[in-house]
């Protein structure tokens, strides 16, 4: 049945790191040596990963573990805040585009591995309203670079049929925010790439990617809030303005009302103006480390693992405080505790849905360690702050 997964991911490991391969040149630093030891060391990673055997034996690996994932629970909508491309090119010695194109290639990947353990949405932030402020021509660098790979992934999603392509079978491309900042050029290119990924019949979509693009939460709220006032003028005391109407008119929520995971790369601990409305409701997030061309396989099973666990523990209280409500007695009374026990774990399906809850209680008993940090490491104080008291 494992050969069955890993023809649907058509050998990612060598397609994907012979592609970053290939644009990652061999640059030299005289003057910081650092950086040269760390060009030569991604130069030979790539290309170790993209030899056939060494890329097989990954992949059949790879794609074992993201089916057991899929048994588990994973996030409905998926979303990612693709931040580092730039850092990750200056600290090969890469010019910028190079960071963009093998950030492109991760987004590839992280497609397919989304697309295996059973997510149905992902969205990615690839463009926001206020990157307009950079250079002009960075904006034109990532406008090209964004209309080609998404020309790119198109034709493979429309080609499914082909053997090579199967594992673009059933993927749906929408273009979310302000087209109106776009180029003539560039929006009548989004429109194509939509219309020709668009499926009419819902039940063959296995999969949707939202490329946010350009976007801003503020706009977005802004621009459902026109839409609003002008159906209410329009249609008077029959419209009504509300938390649904102003949810239908965003630009995202049309497809997917809410977030369940919002994933940010690169260390940087901010949202950037993303997500903030379809976010509000038990979405998790996590703020990586990690740059984005270097967000792979390991980081995305460590945060699908991270994810289960919180949604365990979550329905497992939650479940508890239902079954102490129909015992309100419990805590005096053996036989009660144990029907309660017994009510959470038959209904919360932990054998099935569960299984990395006590994977994690065990790692988190044996860690005692505690990190040290001093006054000089610390980040300068925020001009502002909010807290939230959860129970």
């Amino acid at each position: 049945m494992i050969f069955k997964y890993q023809n649907l991911l058509y050998n990612h490991c060598k397609a994907e790191n012979k592609t970053k391969y290939s644009n990652v040149e061999c640059n030299f630093s005289f003057t910081n040596s650092y950086i040269t030891i760390n060009n030569i060391l991604y130069k030979l990673f790539y290309f170790l990963f993209s030899l056939p055997i060494i890329s097989e034996i990954l992949s059949i690996i790879e794609t074992f573990i993201l089916v057991v994932l899929s048994y588990g629970e994973v996030p409905y909508h998926l979303s990612y805040i693709m931040d580092g491309n730039r850092r990750f090119a200056k600290s090969i010695n890469q010019p910028s585009k190079t960071g963009h194109e093998i950030g492109s290639t991760s987004l590839i990947q992280i497609i397919h591995f989304a697309k295996t353990v059973g997510v149905k949405h992902l969205s990615v932030y690839a463009f926001s309203i206020e990157n307009f402020n950079r250079s002009e021509d960075e904006v034109k660098l990532l406008m090209d670079l964004l209309t080609q790979k998404l020309t790119e992934l198109s034709y493979k999603i429309t080609n499914s049929n082909k053997s090579s392509y199967k594992s673009f079978k059933g993927i749906q491309i929408k273009i979310v925010g302000d087209r109106s900042y776009l180029s003539s050029q560039v929006a009548a290119k989004v429109k194509e790439i939509e219309e020709k990924t668009t499926i009419k019949n819902a039940s063959d979509v296995f999969f949707n990617l939202y490329i946010c693009c350009p976007y801003t939460s503020r706009n977005e709220i802004f621009h459902s809030m026109k839409t609003n006032i002008e159906l209410k003028k329009k249609r008077g005391n029959d419209y009504i303005i509300n938390e649904a109407s102003l949810e239908k008119e965003m630009f995202l929520s049309k497809y997917i009302p809410t977030c369940d995971y919002l994933i940010r790369t690169s260390g940087a601990t901010r949202f950037s103006d993303y997500l903030m409305w379809q976010s509000h409701n038990q979405c998790a997030f996590v703020f990586s480390q990690t740059l984005w061309p270097d967000y792979g396989f390991t980081h995305f099973v460590k945060n699908i693992i991270s994810y289960g666990y919180f949604k365990s523990l979550y329905s497992w209280n939650k479940l508890e405080t239902i079954a102490n409500k129909k015992h309100p007695c419990s805590t005096t009374n053996h036989a009660q505790r144990l029907d309660i026990w017994k009510y959470s774990l038959f209904q919360a399906s932990i054998l099935e849905k569960q299984i990395f809850f006590p994977i994690k209680i065990i790692s988190r008993a044996l860690y005692s360690g505690k990190n040290e940090v001093l006054y000089k490491d610390l980040k300068i104080a925020p001009k502002s702050s909010s807290i939230t008291e959860r129970n």
